[in-house]
């Protein structure tokens, strides 16, 4: 058997070379292909990955302008790969979006009849299902074609199924629906704790990008500090569009948020989750949000948004859930989890252990075996 992942944001996502990575170690032979803008991008990736059974194979074909040329980039994407790779010799296609890679997975199915699987993520919702009407066609080819169709949560599953764009297609492809989460490092299933000190201390780590919301979170920490003399906020990560937004507002508050730029070290990350009691991500998008897990493994409570990342995931009452566009509900949920922290329930380590990322490549490669028996 082998696989061909068409996965654009493989330099930029840690989650899709911890699956191939675990795959290749399970012995399966897969390429991955990823199409990239930044030259720079591809040749200091941090997600590569010394393998046996995997050829990477990265490619600088984008211009500027297919961020907006989604059919331009799409037919370029496809010659590419035909050039490229020897499609007679694959077995099955996995793309890890619905829109282009998924565009790209479904029309090299058509044309050489190969079966073909596709993950569908928070940004296909939110940039193309709810905001490229003239785009709904490819969502709707696509899943109605894919042998399978991968949610990473309940919730996302029924954002797209719910969307009035496939009303009549909902029955049809509900029973080729699998909801598969993704996993963490195995540094912090390796390194659990649960957290028997509680104090006023605040947790975030994170890029700056608009949709991370960070800037509504120093403000509702501001509120708070009114009434908790004590609170303080850490903040691990940057870089991303609203740096500049983020850093002035850090500046202003300095004396209860500390920034400490990005870390890399899982040693000194742990140390900043065994600081806090509460890490906060209140995000207008997340498809999932592996930090969460990573700080649930850590014995915290989080704090995370309605209907985004893993509200719903857990039956347990491992945090809060806010609506992130309100200042005022953050600040309440954050006052509950600093003031009583312990009405909130700690996971388990056979729950956490179900983001074990050598049991979910597992899944993933008797996923493919099964699809290909059909």
């Amino acid at each position: 058997m082998k696989v061909l992942h068409i996965c654009r944001d493989f330099v930029g996502s840690k989650v899709h070379s911890e699956l191939y990575k675990h795959l290749d170690n399970l012995g399966l032979e897969q390429i991955v292909y990823s199409i990239y803008r930044d030259r720079y991008n591809a040749f200091n990736n941090s997600n590569y990955f010394e393998s046996l059974h995997t050829q990477i194979i990265y490619r600088p074909i984008l211009k500027i302008y297919h961020r907006v040329l989604f059919f331009a980039k799409t037919r370029k994407t496809i010659q590419d790969i035909e050039k490229c790779i020897d499609l007679n010799k694959i077995d099955l296609i996995h793309a890890t979006t619905v829109f282009t890679d998924g565009a790209v997975a479904r029309a090299i199915s058509q044309k050489y009849n190969i079966p073909y699987i596709v993950t569908a993520r928070n940004t296909d919702y939110n940039d193309f299902v709810k905001h490229a009407p003239h785009l709904w066609f490819v969502h709707r080819n696509v899943l109605r074609n894919a042998s399978k169709i991968i949610f990473i949560t309940d919730r996302l599953r029924n954002k797209f199924l719910n969307h009035f764009t496939l009303s009549d297609l909902r029955f049809c492809i509900k029973d080729r629906v699998v909801i598969q989460s993704n996993g963490v490092n195995e540094y912090w299933l390796n390194h659990l704790s649960e957290k028997r000190d509680f104090n006023h201390n605040i947790l975030y780590i994170g890029n700056f990008e608009p949709t991370k919301n960070v800037v509504r979170l120093i403000s509702s920490v501001l509120k708070l500090k009114q009434e908790i003399s004590d609170i303080h906020l850490d903040i691990v990560g940057g870089g991303g569009w609203q740096n500049k937004a983020v850093l002035k507002s850090i500046g202003r508050n300095n004396s209860f948020v500390t920034f400490h730029g990005k870390v890399y070290d899982k040693n000194v990350l742990r140390e900043y989750y065994k600081k806090c009691t509460v890490f906060a991500m209140p995000s207008i998008h997340e498809t999932f949000g592996l930090v969460y897990i990573e700080a649930l493994s850590q014995g915290m409570k989080v704090l995370f948004s309605k209907n985004e990342g893993i509200d719903g995931v857990f039956d347990k009452k491992v945090g809060e859930a806010v609506n992130p566009l309100k200042v005022d509900d953050i600040t309440k949920a954050l006052r509950k989890l600093i003031k009583e922290p312990s009405k909130y329930d700690t996971l388990s380590k056979n729950e956490i252990m179900q983001f074990d990322w050598t049991n979910i490549a597992k899944v993933y490669k008797d996923m493919y075996s099964n699809v290909l028996k059909k």
